[in-house]
């Protein structure tokens, strides 16, 4: 088993994508329930509201899977489910990888501030849960199907902007769910553009570790549980800043990692 983080190129490049299918799909779904659970009048933790959040978010993963199917490709259907599952494909360098890229942030804006710890709040469980399914429930669809759809037909580097910007309008119910996340932030204020921007820059921090572990979904599923879980008990409060900061740098190290090593 090779340890030199090769890219994996061998996408298959056929017309069983639907990237834009994927979006519709998508965001009908996800925003159908997110929506309903805030015209409930609920807070974020209660029973019905979370319940909807949680179906919800399903959306890029059922979208992928659904058109998997729709499509009648077996092979490329039984790959795709590989590639969320199959751990074998992933050594020692690709895990400490995803292990760096997920606490760098968190850890750096920890070192910065100085914080000896930190206070976990009622429902911090909860959210940690959350963060840690949301890994499971969108990666598979956004980096396993959407971003590979989108470099199917106009490159990493443009498939993960792409799939950046969506990925922050999906979230855009949250801000009006009372107790969630980004409903804390505020619509509009300056932890709302750091989200955004965080996201956006994520896209292509998570497309480049995608491709060098050989388009391994479950690596990016890791990561994306991994920085939400860091994110709740790792970072310190008022450091966003370093953290958005320390999220550039590596945003312009996997940039230039997509155009050189990744072919469109």
């Amino acid at each position: 088993m090779s340890r030199s983080f090769p890219v994996e190129t061998s996408c298959p490049r056929t017309r069983s994508f639907r990237p834009w299918w994927f979006l519709a799909l998508t965001f009908v779904w996800t925003w159908s329930f997110w929506w309903a659970a805030v015209l409930s009048g609920g807070s974020w933790a209660d029973p019905l509201s979370f319940g909807l959040f949680a179906l919800g978010g399903a959306g890029p993963l059922l979208s992928a899977a659904l058109l998997l199917r729709v499509a009648g490709r077996r092979r490329e259907e039984m790959d795709f489910w590989r590639r969320v599952v199959d751990v074998r494909v992933l050594g020692v360098r690709e895990w400490s990888l995803v292990a760096v890229v997920a606490l760098l942030p968190s850890v750096v804006g920890r070192v910065v501030s100085g914080s000896d710890g930190r206070t976990i709040v009622p429902g911090a469980v909860l959210v940690l849960v959350a963060a840690v399914v949301a890994g499971i429930l969108e990666e598979p669809g956004w980096r396993g199907y959407g971003l590979d759809a989108f470099n199917d037909r106009h490159g990493a580097l443009v498939a993960a902007g792409i799939i950046g910007c969506v990925w922050a309008l999906w979230h855009l119910p949250l801000f009006f769910l009372p107790g969630s996340y980004q409903a804390g932030l505020g619509l509009g204020s300056g932890g709302f553009w750091l989200f955004v921007f965080g996201l956006f820059a994520l896209s292509f921090v998570y497309a480049a570790v995608y491709f060098v572990t050989g388009r391994s979904i479950l690596a990016v599923v890791v990561l994306h549980a991994g920085s939400n879980a860091a994110g709740e008990l790792v970072s310190a409060p008022g450091e966003r800043t370093v953290e958005s900061v320390v999220t550039l740098l590596m945003t312009l190290v996997a940039v230039i990692v997509l155009v050189r090593r990744v072919p469109g």
